[in-house]
């Protein structure tokens, strides 16, 4: 190796050295630039002696593998210095003691893996550091001590604690450009220095140094949405815990689903809260927590409730489909049956939530150490983006996998729901369009809303895997209403799609208001009913004359029985009487079934009433029980044709109803004398009851009870066989929705089955009989 004595420049790069001799550039002192790209694997301040005029040094691209005392303490004139991509794994702590002059410094790319304190204290020149792609886990805070000129610092690709001292940046005070990976060291750095241009690699898209969300849309969208889900819910389940449902099963499933969403209305108000408490100073307390315990399980909540939530809107999805459409094919979810799912979903839930948040290596950051739930201030393993962080396969299974196929089974199970109702009532759409749009509307809302939630995420997650160029630029602000807005907005809309919104609900609420708005009214003798409109179909209600007239009597009446029949709906406080028309010009009277509710029961009355009302504006139907009239008992003379017999209360409400039997579908079935349930009877039977529904749906309301008590049995002798089934019992009738004009068809399918095992056993008896004959 030779170079001429008085150059100025000697380029000796990309060559073969592994060794240079001490002194050998000792009379070369005008030497400006030494160049790199050999195997050089030490060097010591005598191998460079002699070079006092040198300015540049460029030793990138050796093998050093470490610094020792001062090996460039002859360089005194040394501008640029560029160790570069090398091994150096150590550097002593007075390795630049005498290059003061020294304004770039180049040590990227080598295994660096801590800075000693001081180790830049003579560089007071310094302008430009290059420290990026090394192996840098923490800083001290005298790091950066004697570089008040620096200007430009490179700390990106460095696996840096983001817990560093909070004044580990205050000895650069001069520092404009500063790369580096995280966010939240950007904030430490720019509370240090005003006007900095910190770049990092991890766009923090839900926080700024000061606030957890840094937009003022999404906090709010967290308090509105949080609030709706908390509150929401819990009143769902304070109102299904109070208010008995005839649907126990369906009931217990919305139950849990309450109870799920309810969970998402706690994770988001305390995010919200986090939020507003650290206002201001957000950035003291990132790092801390999310790696606290409180992050975890705030993240583990989230999961559980997204997952249980979906799991049950599926199960009850599955129990309406087996209702509708598979009624005569598959057994209902019984109660039990019904709390066993519930339990199972709940087990398997906590489980998967629970599993991310113990130590294992799978679920634990590669460098950084961050856990499955502390990737992101709002605690959640979202795979978003084109990176793969720790977990998130288990993330795609569980997010992506299941909640797909959940929503496709949901969409398809509601499209023939849908479509097996639209069969039902085809035959009288014209007549019912605004029902059958209604009912359409909601379902429609049901499966959009579950898609708005769903398939974002799902299509997101799916081009994470594709690594698509342009992905890159869709997932920051995309990621954060995907996740503060879209995923908690089931939680917030269901209680309203699956209990606050139906009939049954503001049927309740409006005989509620109907009550308060009655009491204080002041100067009446008795209430106008002029207020007890129908929430569940406000249009009608408003078309109907509550109002009771003071000379409205019916013919006098005796009461000559309390009859057996309707037991369920029988009370202290409602009940059944069989009366007589007083006619002395008639031999044999007419007979009367008249029902009978006491003053505190009159928001059941007027539902009642308005029952009968709607459906006599279409006529009469032979298969149901035909009304005739209601009106206060002071409006009727009622007597009793023995003491035996019951008196009514004061104050009594009534609704009258023709005569037309004693005997209970129920009570014919069990009387073997009476008749034997043969085919063409059961068939008779079924296709009057059919008939009935039928009717009383075009007349928009569900009766919601069929069962073998509810079927009064009429002897007709101009048919054959020589008996009419008449529905009746309207006690739990509401007027038309989605919901419960399948809950018609499963009980009627039920029904069906009974008597098809009563006719069944029937046939059994009469084998077992001749037989013995």
């Amino acid at each position: 190796m030779a170079c001429v004595t008085q150059s100025q420049e000697c380029d000796l790069s990309y060559n073969k050295i592994v060794y240079v001799e001490d002194r050998v550039f000792q009379d070369m002192s005008s030497l400006l630039e030494l160049l790199n790209g050999n195997f050089i694997e030490d060097i010591c301040a005598d191998t460079l002696s002699g070079l006092n005029a040198l300015q540049t040094l460029d030793l990138g691209d050796n093998l050093l593998s470490k610094l020792d005392d001062n090996p460039f303490g002859h360089l005194t004139n040394l501008l640029i210095l560029s160790l570069r991509s090398n091994r150096i794994k150590t550097i002593h702590e007075l390795s630049f003691r005498n290059t003061n002059k020294l304004t770039h410094l180049y040590l990227q790319k080598n295994i660096i893996t801590h800075i000693k304190d001081g180790l830049f204290q003579a560089l007071s020149s310094l302008k430009v550091l290059y420290l990026n792609d090394n192996k840098l886990k923490t800083l001290t805070s005298l790091a950066f001590d004697g570089l008040r000129k620096l200007e430009i610092l490179h700390l990106q690709n460095n696996p840096l604690d983001e817990r560093i001292p909070q004044d580990v940046f205050e000895k650069v005070k001069n520092l404009k450009i500063l790369k580096i990976d995280k966010f939240i060291l950007c904030c430490y750095a720019k509370k240090a220095i005003k006007n900095l241009d910190c770049q990092s690699n991890d766009k923090n898209e839900f926080s700024s140094c000061d606030d957890m969300m840094k937009y003022p849309l999404i906090r709010a969208c967290l308090w509105v949405l949080g609030i709706l889900a908390t509150f929401g819910n819990l009143i769902v389940l304070i109102w299904r815990a109070l208010v008995p449902d005839n649907n126990r099963v369906q009931s217990l499933l919305l139950s849990n689903l309450a109870m799920a969403d309810f969970l998402m209305g706690v994770y988001l108000l305390t995010l919200a809260a986090l939020d507003s408490k650290w206002k201001g100073e957000y950035f003291i307390h990132d790092v801390s927590w999310r790696n606290s315990p409180s992050c975890r399980i705030v993240g583990a909540i989230s999961m559980l409730s997204s997952e249980v939530s979906v799991a049950m809107l599926t199960i009850t999805t599955a129990d309406r489909l087996i209702c509708v459409v598979f009624a005569l094919k598959f057994e209902r979810m019984t109660l039990k049956s019904a709390y066993m799912v519930c339990l199972c979903v709940w087990v398997v839930g906590v489980v998967l939530s629970i599993i991310p948040i113990l130590d294992i290596e799978y679920f634990l950051g590669n460098s950084n150490g961050m856990s499955f739930f502390s990737q992101s201030a709002v605690c959640l393993p979202l795979q978003l983006s084109s990176e793969k962080p720790s977990g998130w396969e288990y993330f795609m299974a569980i997010f992506i996998i299941f909640n797909f196929c959940s929503f496709f089974f949901i969409l398809v199970a509601y499209m023939a729901i849908y479509w097996t109702i639209m069969k039902l009532v085809g035959g009288s759409a014209s007549a019912h369009m605004q029902q059958e749009s209604a009912r359409a509307i909601r379902l429609f809302i049901i499966v959009l809303t579950d898609f708005l939630c769903w398939m974002p995420v799902i299509i997101m997650g799916i081009m994470s895997l594709t690594n698509a160029s342009y992905f890159s630029n869709l997932t920051g602000m995309v990621y954060v209403w995907v996740a503060v807005f879209v995923l908690p907005l089931n939680s917030s809309v269901n209680p309203i799609l699956y209990t606050l919104a139906t009939s049954k609900v503001k049927e309740k609420l409006g005989s509620v208001f109907s009550k308060f708005s009655i009491r204080n009214k002041q100067g009446r003798a008795h209430p106008s009913l002029e207020m007890a409109s129908m929430p569940s179909d406000r249009n009608y209600a408003n078309t109907i004359d509550w109002s009771i007239s003071s000379d409205l009597t019916s013919p006098p009446m005796t009461i000559v029985e309390v009859p057996l029949i309707l037991q369920e709906e029988s009370s202290d406080k409602i009940g059944y009487v069989v009366c007589r028309e007083e006619d002395p010009q008639t031999d044999e009277p007419p007979l009367f079934l008249v029902k009978w509710f006491s003053q505190d029961k009159l928001q059941e009355w007027e539902r009642e009433v308005s029952i009968y009302i709607k459906m006599s504006q279409t006529g009469n139907h032979p298969c149901v029980l035909p009304y005739l009239w209601h009106l206060k008992a002071e409006g009727c003379r009622l007597t009793r044709s023995h003491g035996d017999l019951p008196s009514l209360p004061p104050q009594t409400w009534l609704i009258c109803f023709q005569f037309v039997s004693n005997i209970t579908l129920g009570a014919f079935m069990r009387d073997e004398s009476a008749a034997i349930l043969e085919a063409k009877l059961l068939c008779r039977l079924a296709t009057d009851v059919l008939q009935a529904l039928r009717f009383i749906h075009q007349c928009g309301i569900c009766h919601n009870n069929i069962n073998i008590d509810s079927i009064l049995i009429q002897k007709d002798t101009g048919r054959f066989p020589s008996f009419r089934a008449v529905l009746c019992g309207f006690g739990c009738a509401s007027h038309h929705n989605p919901v419960t004009l399948p809950d018609d068809m499963v009980q009627f399918a039920q029904l069906l089955r009974v008597m098809t095992d009563r006719c069944a056993e029937l046939q059994d008896t009469i084998e077992e009989v001749q037989y013995k004959q």
